[in-house]
């Protein structure tokens, strides 16, 4: 991969659905130590933020790139904004992503796509019980916050994608899995 820091184009705001995608200015954030100006999209569902392109989110996501070997097969659980899709995009074979919604795909898909990506519209449970392909790295992202109660369905999801590995050193990362595991050990 180079070592050229990739710019991610903005998504537009837009809504489709219950969904909607909505920029705002954060006057005072306060990240790495220190307060600073940052506007940033979020990705809405009726009343839930489902995830943002703030410098503390895009920290959660970075080990998807640290992880993913180069020239993989890539399969990601959840579009959201479709950061993780545009950072492995250079290091990646192909990426397959898997999204619920059709209102999310509707909002990103067209905005990040390339020759490398297909997009799938099903539930991630369902197409990793189902599909024969197989992948080397597999990163999976498809709740909206980093509570103990998700450990559950990390643990279920980690166990179903153990069906669609290609070989012992491919590897499966959750978005916030660790912060989760340590908030489940609290309760």
């Amino acid at each position: 991969m180079s070592t050229k820091k990739l710019k991610l184009k903005r998504i537009p705001e837009g809504r489709s659905g219950h969904f909607s995608i909505i920029h705002r200015y954060h006057p005072h954030l306060y990240f790495n130590g220190k307060y600073i100006r940052y506007t940033g999209a979020m990705l809405i569902d009726n009343e839930t933020m489902w995830m943002s392109d703030g410098p503390e989110e895009r920290l959660t996501m970075s080990s998807a790139v640290r992880w993913c070997p180069n020239n993989a097969d890539v399969l990601i659980g959840g579009l959201g904004l479709g950061i993780v899709p545009r950072w492995l995009e250079q290091k990646a074979n192909s990426i397959t992503i898997v999204e619920f919604s059709r209102d999310v795909i509707n909002l990103v898909y067209d905005y990040i796509k390339t020759a490398k990506m297909k997009i799938i519209h099903d539930d991630i449970n369902n197409y990793l019980d189902k599909t024969e392909e197989k992948f080397d790295f597999v990163y999976l992202d498809t709740w909206p916050d980093l509570d103990a109660s998700r450990l559950d369905e990390i643990t279920h999801l980690k166990k179903l994608s153990k069906n669609v590995l290609k070989n012992e050193n491919s590897r499966v990362i959750c978005w916030g899995e660790n912060v989760v595991r340590k908030a489940a050990t609290k309760v």
